[in-house]
């Protein structure tokens, strides 16, 4: 029935010939003397012998085919005109869209009647476009596509016939996709402050180039090819900030994309953090998104396969839907958009089902491992078979309390091993909340829990 609705609603619009079926066109608002390819002035102009936005410059009455175009295949009658990247580059040509899902996927459906497509002719240019224009409530759409904004993701990213996306949209921790509407403009460019707070939004053309995005399985860092072709921020010299737009496809990275409206590179919501510096390499710690982390010595025991010292996340990792059936940051049950629940109360032990032990593993933390010598983690009180492993003892044995409790950045800080305290839980020892880092260990000065460590030592050597 959707597709028989689609097919209808697209039929309409690829008219015979708009000089002989004027009704059509005004059912879509009579736009296309408004349009691109219909302005008298500056429209399309195939055979210069016509004027420019004439019917015929597409359109011949006796050519035999379907609609009467000077082509039988569709996308031969753009790609006529259309065979190189657009003024903003979000058109990246027929040689990258032939290659992108869009137009391979079986998925994408043909919307005219009989003659029926061939295998291979899925992925034209008008399931998404109408070569004549349309004109909704707001106006003429621009792009000349068939909805506005996300409004035309959604015909086929609902489940059927493609992953339903926009279910994850609408779960309680999400982009702000449907949220606002108007705020995003394809000529905002290296304007920080069309993404800044007052003018924050994140659309789906924000971080997916529907001309360019395909499947392929990339590692840390380097961004998945359903994120190229669209803008990001590149980390420079001196942690230098710097837009680059969408026909930069080199060498991107994951984390740039995000940087858009999580860096200082425009303006952050209060309350939020600038996560460019946090993942800074420079840092004493942190996750390691832009680089290898600096805890090299941690026992490769205590991550879960296939993960070692050396290895790279992404933000995706752990920021995606809790839905494992789709992929990426749309939305969650689980704020702030997290693939799990992450436990930050007290006098209750982490659950092994927390989003920190899908990379650590959870008995290294939540078990009392001393007996046979395998804390691993590097917090206890020595080496030898009857140290204790302090991790255990913090978060099931007496203080029950959450891994945010001692890493309360856990993207990034200046400190050692993610070592921020949350300030909600502990408070000074002798006018301090401080951890100091030690070659064979390091010691903590604060009262948590009724305990006052000023300071308390812990050794891992």
């Amino acid at each position: 029935m959707k597709q028989a609705q689609r097919c209808v609603r697209m039929t309409l619009g690829i008219c015979f010939t708009l000089a002989l079926f004027p009704a059509l066109l005004l059912a879509y608002g009579g736009v296309y003397t408004l349009t691109k390819h219909g302005d008298p002035l500056s429209g399309v102009q195939r055979d210069v012998s016509l004027p420019r936005g004439d019917c015929n410059q597409c359109h011949l009455p006796h050519s035999g085919y379907p609609f009467f175009p000077f082509a039988d295949h569709t996308n031969a009658l753009c790609y006529s005109c259309h065979n190189g990247a657009g003024a903003l580059q979000i058109y990246q040509g027929q040689a990258v869209y032939d290659l992108s899902t869009h137009a391979t996927s079986a998925s994408m459906v043909w919307p005219s009647p009989p003659p029926a497509r061939q295998a291979g002719d899925w992925g034209e240019c008008v399931n998404c476009h109408n070569p004549h224009g349309y004109k909704d409530g707001t106006g003429l759409v621009p792009h000349m596509v068939w909805r506005r904004e996300e409004n035309l993701c959604k015909e086929c990213h609902d489940g059927s016939p493609a992953s339903d996306v926009y279910t994850e949209i609408g779960k309680v921790s999400s982009h702000p996709v449907t949220t606002y509407s108007g705020r995003h403009a394809a000529d905002e460019g290296g304007d920080s402050s069309k993404f800044g707070t007052a003018n924050r939004h994140a659309e789906c053309v924000d971080c997916h180039n529907p001309h360019w995005a395909k499947t392929d399985s990339p590692s840390p860092p380097d961004a998945s090819s359903r994120l190229k072709g669209v803008s990001r921020i590149v980390v420079g010299l001196g942690r230098t900030l710097t837009y680059t737009g969408p026909a930069d496809t080199t060498a991107v990275k994951e984390y740039e994309i995000c940087y858009k409206c999580h860096s200082s590179w425009t303006t952050l919501p209060a309350g939020t953090t600038d996560k460019a510096a946090e993942f800074d390499p420079a840092n004493g710690s942190f996750h390691p998104v832009e680089a290898v982390g600096k805890n090299t010595d941690i026992d490769s025991r205590t991550l879960v396969a296939p993960l070692t010292a050396t290895s790279q996340v992404y933000c995706t990792d752990c920021h995606t839907s809790d839905n494992t059936g789709v992929r990426g940051p749309h939305g969650s049950i689980y704020a702030p958009i997290l693939k799990k629940a992450y436990f930050t109360g007290d006098n209750s032990s982490p659950p092994s089902t927390d989003v920190c032990f899908d990379c650590h593993v959870s008995t290294q933390y939540l078990t009392d491992t001393r007996a046979s010598n395998s804390t691993y983690t590097h917090f206890r009180d020595g080496t030898s078979s009857g140290s204790k492993n302090f991790h255990y003892v913090h978060t099931v044995k007496d203080a029950q309390t959450s891994c945010k409790t001692c890493h309360y950045n856990i993207h990034g800080t200046t400190s050692a091993h993610l070592i921020v305290f949350n300030t909600a839980v502990v408070s000074s020892s002798g006018g301090q909340i401080r951890y100091e880092h030690r070659s064979d260990g390091g010691a903590c000065t604060l009262k948590c829990h009724g305990k006052d460590h000023n300071p308390k030592s812990y050794r891992w050597k």
